[in-house]
């Protein structure tokens, strides 16, 4: 089973308003996510998964040490931690999907991949993959297409 980060286990609420300044405030934004609280929702359906979890997150290589231990910290279980590699500018959805490859190739089989980005939801089904959609409200604050 995949999950996303941000918005479906990690509540990033306090650090919304790094994105929503001209320009965004990216590094800001990832490096706060070790002070996001978890969402009770997303924390409890990892728990009674009886699969393996990738957490797989657009967050960027320099936070994946702080990330992992957000995730020790907060109890929630995982078996891959999968962040953007450094210098990757891919936007989520291809970054996504390429790992989602990666992964099938290893013989990983995704059973259902959790997400609040309705662009990687419409990637996952493309692939033939169940997804549920978690509705964040972090995109209705972007101009994205």
């Amino acid at each position: 089973m995949i999950f996303d980060l941000d918005g479906v286990i990690s509540d990033a609420t306090h650090r919304q308003s790094y994105f929503t300044v001209d320009p965004p405030d990216w590094g800001s934004f990832f490096e706060a996510g070790a002070l996001d609280p978890p969402l009770a929702a997303g924390l409890a359906l990892a728990r009674v998964v009886r699969t393996p979890i990738v957490i797989l997150s657009a967050r960027p290589a320099a936070v994946r040490d702080s990330t992992v231990e957000w995730l020790i910290d907060n109890e929630v279980p995982f078996d891959i931690v999968i962040v953007h590699p450094v210098g990757d500018t891919r936007s989520s959805a291809d970054f996504k999907s390429d790992e989602v490859d990666a992964l099938q190739r290893l013989g990983f089989r995704v059973m259902l991949a959790i997400d609040d980005d309705q662009r990687n939801i419409d990637m996952y089904r493309s692939k033939g993959i169940d997804a549920l959609y978690v509705h964040s409200g972090y995109y209705e604050l972007l101009d994205l297409p």
